[in-house]
């Protein structure tokens, strides 16, 4: 009978280790982190018309996923041969059309360096103008007041019935003097024209460049503040698929934005953050709103 009872209860004892090794193993699942094990990527397909190698497609890509990375300081996501994610490099329309914004803003750099070296060109020939036409001024008033001396003196003689010697010949001399003032005007009058037509004409140019410029402007902001269409994470088929940037960090957000979703994060609300659906910040590091929605998906509690 002793025998038995202790049969029994090596038995009970037995279930009871197995019942509750399963209650364990049950709460381990239930409470167990999705981000206990990283999500593995590696680099697919990458077009050539990027101009972008693969070694740096890696590069920049694990610079994205360390954003995440360091935001819990766990392993979230790593680069592995045998991957779960694969990342492509689609060239297509999108990115032919950023080119093209690219070469836009190019042409509006060029054409404000124009616009600055045409307006300090304008400023000098106001200013020579300014300062020849004063001295224009004064020469026109100086001869103006000889001319009228002059008409003075010779009516005065000729009432006389004409000048002594003496005076005729300092009337002719006053009279060469005032036609050489006089052909002296005249050429300043046509160096003022010339001035004045050159600033009229750079004025022109000016204002064109500055109508072709706001037109370049223009068409350049038509890319501006778009969503994040540039990159595409897709759960069905495990893939991150980017389409187009158009800077290093631009690309680097768009990665970490599509990294994010890989590991389940939505967007957010704050326009700074990485999980924003509009990629118009060069901010590189995760905000309160993009750490906190991260922790939930990875089950923690405490915000870091």
């Amino acid at each position: 009978m002793e025998k038995e009872s202790k049969s029994n209860f090596f038995s009970r004892l037995f279930l009871f280790i197995i019942y509750g090794g399963f209650l364990f193993a049950v709460y381990i699942f239930i409470n167990r982190s999705p981000c206990d094990k990283p999500i593995t990527y590696s680099i697919g397909r990458v077009d050539g018309e990027f101009g972008i190698s693969k070694s740096d497609v890696q590069k920049y890509t694990n610079n994205a996923s360390n954003i995440w990375n360091k935001a819990l300081n766990k392993n979230l996501l790593s680069e592995a041969t045998s991957s779960k994610i694969t990342i492509n490099f689609i060239f297509d329309e999108r990115q032919r059309a950023t080119i093209q914004a690219q070469k836009l803003k190019a042409e509006i750099e060029e054409q404000k360096n124009n616009l600055n070296n045409l307006k300090n060109n304008i400023d000098i020939l106001r200013s020579e103008y300014d300062t020849q036409k004063s001295a224009f001024d004064l020469a026109q008033t100086d001869y103006n007041s000889h001319l009228t001396t002059y008409n003075n003196e010779v009516t005065i003689w000729n009432k006389k019935g004409g000048a002594p010697k003496d005076i005729y010949d300092q009337l002719t001399a006053e009279k060469i003097s005032l036609d050489n003032k006089y052909n002296q005007l005249n050429i300043s009058i046509n160096e003022l024209q010339r001035l004045a037509n050159q600033i009229n004409t750079l004025s022109q140019t000016h204002n064109n460049i500055v109508s072709q410029v706001n037109t370049t402007i223009s068409s350049a902001n038509q890319n501006s503040g778009k969503q994040f269409e540039e990159g595409v994470y897709d759960p069905n088929n495990k893939t991150i698929t980017i389409y187009e940037y158009d800077s290093i960090n631009s690309l680097k957000r768009v990665l970490a934005h599509e990294l994010g979703h890989a590991l389940g994060i939505d967007h957010v609300q704050n326009k700074a953050s990485i999980m924003y659906y509009l990629n118009n910040s060069n901010n590189l590091k995760p905000t309160t709103e993009d750490v906190s929605a991260l922790q939930k998906i990875c089950k923690i509690k405490k915000i870091i």
